[in-house]
């Protein structure tokens, strides 16, 4: 769920299957029950519900950009994830990712994250065996690779113009990465912790905010420095039922 304006509105994802959920780790991704979704709007005070059209069985995690114009969401075609945008009255939809030249008909687009001048989008790429993130213009055009010879990268987050994305992944066992964006080789941020996922700046650039495995909440500076809990028992995944294998994980959510 994420806010559609700065003060009144929320867009949210209502996800429905039958009978009880489960997923599973297969080579190259996730598998579920299938599922349906769509995407809604309600105001603030929890009026006005209005579920937006689509023409996709599965609309999913919504992110508004920052001044309310634009909703972007995730959907799938044919086994891979698509992004696209639309303006909140459903008008000016588009396909968003991925683009020309990066779609092979196997790869998957996900994990929308917008820096907070709204001009740029960052998201993952993933052709069927590894993931990448790309940052792109907030309509997505000018997408490039973020580090695109380090490995396996995900979960990445902007700051206020995207100069610096920060991201985990399996290519360094989840610590967490800083890119000064767009080809600077990584900087190791917690070195000495694995198991560090979802990392989201601070609005104003000066922290990042993650959960790490061992159930805490933390906040650190964006060099890697004055780590500091802010929580315990802050659980990495949620899981829907008994047969709900993989799980599933929120990112912080900061006003």
């Amino acid at each position: 769920m994420a806010p559609a304006t700065a003060t009144d509105i929320l867009v949210y994802s209502v996800r429905e299957w039958d009978g009880e959920f489960f997923s599973r780790d297969v080579p190259g991704g996730v598998e579920t029950s299938p599922v349906r979704s769509a995407l809604w709007l309600m105001n603030s005070d929890g009026s006005g519900r209005t579920r937006l059209a689509s023409p996709c069985t599965r609309a999913e995690h919504p992110v508004a950009s920052p001044n309310g114009r634009w909703i972007y969401w995730q959907t799938e075609s044919a086994g891979c994830w698509r992004i696209c945008r639309m303006h909140p009255d459903g008008s000016g939809r588009s396909h968003i990712a991925p683009t020309a030249g990066m779609d092979d008909g196997n790869a998957s687009a996900f994990g929308t994250a917008l820096s907070m001048d709204g001009q740029w989008l960052i998201y993952t790429l993933h052709d069927g065996g590894m993931g990448r993130v790309l940052r792109a213009r907030a309509d997505g055009t000018e997408a490039q690779l973020i580090a695109p010879d380090f490995g396996y990268t995900y979960m990445a987050s902007p700051d206020a113009n995207a100069g610096r994305v920060v991201l985990s992944g399996p290519a360094c066992e989840y610590r967490l990465l800083l890119v000064t964006t767009p080809d600077v080789h990584p900087q190791v941020l917690t070195p000495n912790h694995r198991d560090s996922y979802v990392p989201r700046f601070t609005p104003d650039g000066g922290a990042v905010i993650f959960i790490r495995r061992d159930g805490g909440l933390y906040r650190m500076s964006p060099d890697g420095s004055e780590i500091r809990q802010l929580a315990d028992e802050v659980q990495v995944e949620c899981f829907l039922s008994p047969q709900d294998a993989h799980g599933s994980t929120d990112v912080p959510a900061i006003s």
